[in-house]
C-alpha cells in the first residue's frame, strides 16, 4: 500500500502505491457522482471525467502522500460545495509549520503578527517563502480550498485563518522558512524555524470571546447583535448562552427603549442549525413568509459501496419509506420544517432600519438568514461577498466515504436546498452587499472596524 523514503525535509516522506492511489481516485469520483445532489452544479461532467482521468494518468510508480493530498483536495474544491471537503487521517503528524498570522488583501500576503520568536514587521508584505512567490502560493491554495459556488471571498478569509495548516498539508514541512519581505519599501530576508503543531496548539493562548453578544448606544440609538455561530446546542454547552432567548431578549430591549436603529453582525459565522436563519428574520418582518421549497437527493439512500462508508443502514431503509421520488436520480426529503412551513412574522417586529455585516466566512445558514434579509429588501448589507449560494446550498445529511488505501476521508454533502425563490442573477455568489469593505493592512493592525463605520456614517446622514 505505502512505501517510504527519506524526504529532503529531513522527515520520512510517505509514498502511495500507483493503483492503490488509482482506486482511491475512481472511488472519489463514483462516491461523488453517486451521493452530491449538485455535483454538476457548477462543473460539467466532461470535465469532471477529465480532470479525474488526467490525475490518474500522471500517478507513476507511486506519488507522495502530499501530491495525493492536493490532488484528492483539488478534485473535491472542482464541486464547489462548502460543505464537502477531505479530512486527512488523523495518524499524519504535522511536524512543522510556520509560526506566523497572515491577512490576503488584493492577492497579497501579509504578515500581522510574528509572534515573539520571529521579527517580521507587523505590516510586511510576503514577497517569497522558500523561494515560491506569495502570488504562487494563493494559487496553490486556493486551488484546494472548497467554497460555494464562484465565491472567492470565503477562500482568501480561509486561508488566512488556517495558512500555517494548509503550507504543511499541501506545500510541504520544513524545518525552516526562508521569508523574503517588504516593509517601508525596503526588502529583506529572514529565516523562519519550523514550529510542530503539537507546540503550537500547547503555546498559544487565545482567550475564547462569548459568541453572542448585544449592545446598544443610546446615544445614536443603535443596537448591535453580535451572533457568531448558528450552532445553538454547541454554544449552549460551552459558552453557557442561549441563542434564542438572546435574541428575544435583544429585540425586546429594542422595542422597550425605542431604538432606531440595528446592527446584526454575521461576520465569522459558518453558520450551524437550521432553524436559526427563518427565526432570526421573523423578528424583522410584520409579512409571514415562505424560506425554501424543497430538499432533494441523489442517492435514494442505496448506495454501491456501503462499505467504505460512515451510515447506518437502518436509518437509511427508514428514510427510504419516508422519502419521495421523483424520478431514478431525485427524491425528496419532505418532513424538514425549513420546506414545509411557511413562517410566521413576530407578533412585534422590530421596524427600524436594519444594517447586516457579512464577510467571506460568513456562509452557510448565516449566509441563509443575510440572503432573506437581501431577497425581501429589508436591510442594508455590508461587507464582502458571503459564502454560501444565493439560491440554494448543499448541505444536510452529510456521507463520510473512507478510501481505503490512503485513508484519507472524505464528508459529502447529501440534501440541496431549493429556495422559494431562484434569482439566476446570483447563480453560484452569495449575497452581495450594498456597502463593499476593502481595507488596508493599515487599516487591520489599527483594529478599524470599517463595516461598522459605514454603519454610523449612513445613520448620521439620514
Amino acid at each position: 500500500m505505502y512505501c517510504v523514503h527519506a524526504g529532503c525535509q529531513t522527515t520520512e516522506e510517505v509514498f502511495l502505491l500507483k493503483d492503490k492511489a488509482v482506486g482511491d481516485l475512481r472511488l472519489l469520483q463514483s462516491s461523488l457522482y453517486e451521493i452530491h445532489p449538485s455535483v454538476f452544479r457548477y462543473t460539467s461532467k466532461g470535465t469532471f471525467d477529465d480532470h479525474f482521468q488526467k490525475a490518474c494518468e500522471a500517478i507513476g510508480d507511486s506519488i507522495s502522500e502530499l501530491a495525493f493530498a492536493r490532488d484528492v483536495a483539488s478534485l473535491i474544491a472542482m464541486v464547489r460545495c462548502g460543505h464537502t471537503f477531505a479530512m486527512f487521517p488523523q495518524n499524519r503528524e504535522i511536524r512543522h509549520v510556520i509560526p506566523l498570522e497572515f491577512r490576503i488583501i488584493n492577492d497579497r500576503i501579509y504578515v500581522i503578527n510574528s509572534g515573539a520568536q520571529q521579527h517580521i514587521p507587523a505590516g510586511a508584505e510576503v514577497v517569497h517563502i522558500n523561494g515560491t512567490t506569495s502570488l504562487s502560493l494563493l494559487q496553490q491554495l486556493r486551488a484546494v480550498e472548497v467554497s460555494d459556488g464562484f465565491v472567492t471571498t470565503t477562500k482568501d478569509r480561509r486561508i488566512e485563518r488556517f495558512f500555517k495548516w494548509y503550507y504543511a498539508a499541501y506545500i510541504g514541512q520544513p524545518n525552516q522558512f526562508i521569508v523574503q519581505y517588504r516593509h517601508s519599501g525596503n526588502l529583506a530576508t529572514t529565516t523562519v524555524n519550523g514550529v510542530s503543531g503539537k507546540d503550537l496548539g500547547t503555546n498559544q493562548s487565545v482567550v475564547e470571546r462569548k459568541p453572542y453578544s448585544f449592545t446598544i448606544d443610546t446615544t445614536k440609538s443603535v443596537g448591535v447583535l453580535r451572533i457568531e455561530s448558528f450552532l445553538a446546542k454547541h454554544v449552549k454547552k460551552r459558552h453557557h448562552q442561549n441563542l434564542k432567548r438572546t435574541v428575544k431578549h435583544s429585540f425586546r430591549a429594542l422595542d422597550e427603549l425605542k431604538v432606531d436603529n440595528l446592527v446584526i453582525d454575521l461576520r465569522g459565522n459558518t453558520g450551524g442549525m437550521t432553524f436559526v436563519p427563518p427565526f432570526l428574520y421573523s423578528f424583522l418582518t410584520d409579512q409571514d413568509f415562505k424560506f425554501k421549497n424543497k430538499l432533494v437527493f441523489k442517492h435514494g439512500y442505496r448506495f454501491s459501496r456501503p462499505e467504505t462508508l460512515n451510515r447506518s443502514r437502518f436509518s437509511d431503509w427508514v428514510n427510504r419509506q419516508l422519502m419521495k421520488e421523483v424520478n431514478d436520480t431525485t427524491f425528496e426529503w419532505t418532513l424538514h420544517n425549513n420546506t414545509k412551513t411557511r413562517y410566521k412574522a413576530q407578533r412585534k417586529p422590530f421596524q427600524g432600519k436594519v444594517f447586516v455585516l457579512v464577510d467571506g466566512i460568513t456562509s452557510s445558514g448565516a449566509a441563509e438568514f443575510a440572503t432573506l434579509v437581501h431577497h425581501f429588501k429589508r436591510g442594508t448589507l455590508i461587507g464582502e461577498e458571503s459564502g454560501g449560494d444565493y439560491n440554494g446550498v448543499t448541505a444536510y445529511d452529510r456521507t463520510y466515504l473512507q478510501l481505503p488505501n490512503s485513508k484519507v476521508g472524505v464528508l459529502i454533502a447529501g440534501y440541496r436546498s431549493i429556495m422559494a425563490w431562484n434569482e439566476i442573477q446570483y447563480h453560484g455568489h452569495g449575497v452581495p452587499v450594498d456597502y463593499a469593505i476593502a481595507p488596508t493592512i493599515e487599516d487591520v493592525l489599527l483594529g478599524k472596524d470599517l463595516e461598522l463605520e459605514i454603519v454610523y456614517n449612513l445613520i448620521e446622514r439620514k
